[in-house]
């Protein structure tokens, strides 16, 4: 296989899944500053670990919106119905993550950390057909 066809079968798969690669970059981004927000609340703040973990999650679902609003799904109107979807897409993602985890682990018996990988999998495809097909639907 030549170098051009190499390059040209990449170039096409960026342009069909451009969305869903930016919406997982954002993701990752996400998840980094969720953890410094989550430590930071926790250590530096002296909030409960639970309650630190809800807080960060919730900023780093609203930051998220903010990126993929702007730069991924380019939408200007209607933010605010927009981020509540986004953040109610974000909620039921984590009560699917959270179910799933419970079925990986406690049912079929996996390591949690290849439960989690699997979940962050199904969860994301999940999240991201969601809120292109509805919180990021033009209106």
């Amino acid at each position: 296989m030549s170098f051009d066809k190499v390059k040209s079968f990449y170039s096409y798969l960026l342009i069909k899944y451009r969305q869903f690669i930016i919406y997982c970059f954002i993701g990752i981004c996400g998840v980094f500053l969720d953890i410094a927000l989550f430590i930071g609340f926790q250590h530096f703040c002296g909030l409960h670990y639970q309650f630190s973990n809800v807080l960060s999650s919730y900023i780093c679902i609203c930051n998220n919106y903010f990126w993929n609003a702007k730069y991924n799904f380019k939408v200007t109107n209607h933010h605010l119905l927009r981020l509540l979807s986004f953040i109610s897409i974000g909620t039921i993602g984590l009560g699917i993550s959270s179910l799933c985890l419970f079925i990986f682990c406690e049912i079929i018996g996996l390591y949690s950390w290849l439960a989690k990988l699997i979940t962050i999998g199904i969860v994301t495809v999940l999240q991201f057909l969601l809120n292109k097909f509805f919180t990021f639907m033009p209106k």
